[in-house]
C-alpha cells in the first residue's frame, strides 16, 4: 500500500541513508526502545506519526533518518500539489474482512502451512549463506522471518514459535486495515464472499469502460 500510495501522491527525491544515520537510529532503538523513537518522531514529524503504527520500527527509523540527514521531516517531501494532467486515474479496491474470527482462522491456517512447507529450513538456509545477518536488516524484520530467526538463535522456544507467528501476522493485518482507513476513495470488498471475483471483475470493467 505504501508503493500504491506513492503512485497517487508522488514523493520528491528523498535523502539517501548513510551508515552513520542508520547506526545513529539503530543505537537509539537498542538503548531507548521503540516508544522513545516514536515520541521523538511525533515532535519532529507529527504528520507522519499520525499515519504509522507506534510499533512500526522500520518506518519510524526511516522518518528519523531522513530528519537527521536533511533537517526536514519526511512528510515535507510528499508532493501534494500535482497538476491534474499528471495524476493517475486510479481504481482503488480493498479486501476488508468483516468477520475477524474467520480472518484469524485463515491466518492460523496460513502459518501452519508456512511451517509445514519449510519456513524454518528456509531461514536456516539463509543464515548458512549469510551467517552475520541480524534481525536489524530490513529483510529480517518481516513477519515470519523475524520470529523464526529468534527461534533459531535460541531467543524463543520452538513451542512459542507458531503462536508468535500468528500474533505477528494478526498485528500486520491490523496495521494494513488501519492504513486503509486513511486512504481516500477506497472501495471495500468482502474477501470471503463467494461472489468476490465476479464483483471485482464487474467493477473493473465499469471503470475501464468509463475511462
Amino acid at each position: 500500500m505504501m508503493y500504491f500510495n506513492s503512485l497517487e501522491k508522488p514523493i520528491n527525491n528523498l535523502p539517501v541513508s548513510t551508515n552513520q544515520s542508520k547506526k545513529q537510529v539503530n543505537d537509539e532503538l537498542v538503548k531507548k526502545g521503540i516508544n522513545f523513537l516514536f515520541k521523538k518522531l511525533k515532535k519532529i514529524d507529527p504528520i507522519l506519526s499520525k499515519k504509522i503504527d507506534p510499533n512500526d520500527s522500520q518506518r519510524i527509523q526511516r522518518g528519523l533518518e531522513v530528519y537527521y540527514i536533511s533537517g526536514k521531516p519526511l512528510s515535507s517531501f510528499y508532493n501534494e500539489n500535482i497538476p491534474e494532467d499528471k495524476r493517475y486515474n486510479l481504481l482503488k479496491l480493498a479486501l476488508w474482512p468483516k468477520d475477524r474470527e474467520k480472518l484469524h482462522n485463515v491466518i492460523e491456517d496460513r502459518v501452519s502451512l508456512m511451517l509445514k512447507n519449510g519456513l524454518i529450513e528456509e531461514v536456516e538456509g539463509i543464515l548458512k549463506i549469510y551467517p552475520n545477518i541480524t534481525d536489524s536488516y530490513p529483510s529480517f524484520r518481516s513477519v515470519g522471518y523475524r520470529q523464526t530467526f529468534n527461534y533459531l538463535k535460541n531467543l524463543i522456544p520452538k513451542k512459542e514459535l507458531k503462536d508468535r507467528l500468528i500474533f505477528a501476522t494478526r498485528q500486520l493485518a491490523k496495521r494494513q486495515m488501519t492504513w486503509m482507513k486513511k486512504m481516500d476513495n477506497l472501495e471495500i470488498f468482502e474477501p470471503f464472499d463467494k461472489q468476490l471475483s465476479k464483483d471485482i471483475n464487474n467493477r473493473i470493467e465499469i471503470f475501464l469502460t468509463k475511462k
